[in-house]
């Protein structure tokens, strides 16, 4: 089965484009990730977050090599990693002091560990009462 992470990767609008185009033309596999994720855009489209579920993303596969070679080729990136291990948080940003851009990416990925419980909320005493 192996091991997963949810993976978020911010960048311009037009980076996140140029790593489409790229990886369409030059690795399927890497393709198909980026499409398999969620694309987010946000600023009024002058950014776009990638982020996928439950992946595989290990350094050492060809594809998520590609991808991550890419992306720190941009003078801009944010990317954030949460591992299934609670304390495997892995975060890197390429930006300069004077990019803007950078902190706005960064800013976009916010990393929350959390449970999401479907259902109706109860209280304690009525459930106390109820169960006589």
């Amino acid at each position: 089965m192996g091991y997963r992470s949810d993976v978020a990767i911010a960048l311009r609008r037009e980076d996140m484009v140029d790593l489409l185009k790229r990886a369409e033309a030059l690795d399927r596999d890497a393709f198909g990730i980026l499409l398999r994720g969620e694309h987010i855009m946000s600023d009024s489209g002058r950014y776009v977050v990638w982020h996928q579920q439950w992946i595989k993303w290990y350094e050492d596969y060809e594809e998520i090599r590609f991808i991550m070679s890419i992306v720190r080729g941009y003078d801009c990136y944010a990317f954030k990693r949460i591992g299934e291990d609670f304390d495997d948080i892995e975060t890197e940003n390429g930006y300069s002091d004077d990019n803007d851009d950078g902190f706005v990416l960064d800013e976009l990925i916010d990393i929350n560990r959390s449970f999401d419980i479907s259902g109706d909320m109860v209280d304690a005493h009525w459930l106390m009462e109820v169960s006589k």
